[in-house]
């Protein structure tokens, strides 16, 4: 039960951040787009996090650890969709990420998987490269979509940790949303100084809404790993590129073919196998 619970949340979870990735693609000034995402998820988990109190000293390391992490992260996201198609670059960043995850989920946290998981996730990441692949993206955009999707196993395996060794699940989120809001607006000040409060203002309409959206997935992503086994939540989240492909079509007039359509009915597959064996 508690495993189906946790795929259903990361259900969720691939849903909203298709959606926030794609609101961030959309928006004129990608950096600024995500320093509201960053700055609205710190100003709603700061009252949650001031309440439910303080961490232990191993927890404050991980999320320094992640804090740093993700806004390499982020960094390298805005980056990516700068240099290529949304519908091209998030399949690059997402693509190894299920089985990536998988793997260190066995080694790392003691994850045990079935069979029917197994070729789920293999599914899912064969059907997510696939639909990287040809698909005339430029060598920077190929490089900073692959380290956008190395620091997302990083940080996702570090946050995972956390969530697990956390006494009190709802302090540890708060403060991780907390400390993740610090990085990206201090560089956003250094970078451009006086420009930053103008372009922060231009960026409103679309920041609050990719801030909203990502704030819901990563928290219902960080309760599916309490639930289950990271890497069957990596590979239902991560099948979002199907979303992705649709709003990519439909927000952002990208074109799709045949062949995304294929991978995308692998990636179906996959995410079947996988809610199946689950029982």
């Amino acid at each position: 039960m508690s495993v189906s619970a946790g795929l259903a949340l990361a259900g969720v979870s691939a849903f909203t951040a298709a959606t926030s990735h794609a609101y961030l693609k959309a928006g004129e000034d990608k950096l600024a787009v995500r320093v509201w995402s960053a700055l609205l998820c710190a100003a709603l988990a700061l009252p949650v996090a001031l309440w439910a109190g303080n961490l232990s000293p191993n927890l404050w390391l991980l999320l320094a650890g992640f804090a740093l992490l993700s806004f390499i992260n982020q960094l390298t996201m805005v980056v990516s969709y700068e240099l290529s198609d949304f519908s091209h670059a998030y399949p690059v960043a997402r693509g190894v990420v299920p089985l990536a995850m998988a793997i260190l989920g066995v080694f790392y946290l003691g994850d045990t998987l079935t069979i029917p998981a197994i070729f789920g996730i293999f599914s899912i990441t064969l059907g997510i490269l696939a639909l990287a692949l040809g698909r005339g993206m430029s060598r920077h955009g190929w490089g900073a979509a692959a380290f956008t999707g190395l620091t997302t196993i990083i940080y996702s395996l570090v946050a995972a940790q956390g969530m697990r060794e956390a006494d009190d699940i709802v302090a540890f989120l708060a403060w991780l949303f907390v400390t993740d809001g610090i990085l990206l607006p201090i560089y956003l000040a250094w970078r451009f100084r006086r420009d930053a409060v103008p372009r922060l203002r231009l960026a409103w309409p679309i920041g609050w809404q990719a801030g909203l959206l990502t704030l819901i997935s990563f928290a219902t992503w960080s309760f599916a790993v309490r639930l289950a086994p990271v890497g069957l939540v990596a590979a239902i989240r991560e099948s979002s590129v199907l979303i992705a492909l649709v709003l990519a079509s439909l927000m952002l007039k990208e074109r799709l073919d045949q062949w995304r359509i294929a991978a995308g009915l692998l990636i179906v597959s996959g995410a079947a196998a996988i809610i199946l064996g689950a029982g």
